[in-house]
């Protein structure tokens, strides 16, 4: 497997984003091939902790690609559809493959920092801030990218990458526990959970293991690191929290652990629901 590094000087941001392959457009001067897989599909970018991010691109072996073409975009409040806005795009850099993947897998590293990240983007009509921390939490940037083939035609991906806009609390997390129902029994909770920044101490999850139904809550970090559980969607809002162990409803900025404990009344008793949740 051959390895490329880019590290992109400022003035010069790049992201890589790929998809399956049916999720690759092909266009009326293109040919399959040159699919491009990244290492994840989001990245949170954490205000004041975030010296640079690397994503790794891998071109799969096949029909050889020359370069890829980067292109980028800022969206703000874009979970609010009246206020949303949109910057331009603008093209990044051509990443330069040389068809170096006819004959193995070729992995592209690309390294960025905040002023590369913000170059050449305009919202409002106005450059991104200098200074990262008066950024929106939630807000992201979004990467698309073209694969420019061996005898010039192009492939077109329909997926995008996110960059968001985080805080320290969000990120992909395991949660294990359990729920018990006072007529149904006791089940396990073992699954992978991504928490979403809110704002700066809040984030979005699903409520127990119950989100395939809707529910969801905010984990309000306290100073104390006490944490205040806020039922959303059709989650009961008669949810209680309490404490069996100290350390119950609490986050754990060393270990990067949410240990919960929490309640809500039902027909036959409570549903009794405790959870860890374990920075992946």
């Amino acid at each position: 497997m051959k390895i490329f590094k880019y590290f992109l000087l400022s003035g010069l941001a790049a992201m890589a984003f790929a998809c399956e392959d049916n999720e690759d457009q092909i266009t009326t001067n293109a040919i399959e091939g040159g699919l491009l897989v990244p290492q994840s599909a989001s990245i949170s970018y954490v205000l004041g902790k975030t010296a640079s991010i690397d994503v790794v691109l891998t071109v799969r072996q096949g029909i050889g690609v020359e370069k890829v073409q980067v292109y980028k975009s800022y969206c703000s409040e874009c979970g609010l559809e009246s206020t949303a806005k949109h910057s331009n795009e603008v093209l990044v850099t051509e990443l330069e493959v040389n068809s170096s993947n006819v004959e193995e897998r070729v992995d592209v590293t690309l390294n960025q920092t905040y002023a590369q990240l913000r170059n050449g983007l305009l919202l409002e009509n106005q450059p991104l801030p200098e200074d990262e921390a008066t950024l929106r939490i939630g807000d992201f940037w979004e990467y698309r990218f073209v694969s420019v083939m061996a005898d010039g035609r192009e492939v077109v991906n329909l997926n995008t990458i996110t960059v968001s806009v985080a805080n320290a609390y969000s990120g992909s997390y395991k949660s294990v526990g359990k729920f018990v129902h006072p007529t149904g029994g006791e089940r396990g909770i073992n699954r992978n959970k991504t928490l979403a920044p809110i704002d700066p101490e809040t984030v979005s999850t699903e409520y127990a293991d119950l989100g395939g139904s809707g529910w969801v809550m905010w984990l309000v970090v306290n100073p104390d690191n006490t944490v205040t559980l806020v039922p959303k969607g059709p989650a009961s809002t008669g949810t209680v929290q309490f404490q069996v162990d100290a350390d119950d409803n609490t986050y754990n900025p060393d270990t990067k652990v949410f240990k919960l404990r929490y309640k809500y009344a039902g027909d036959g008793g409570d549903r009794v629901v405790n959870e860890i949740l374990t920075k992946q």
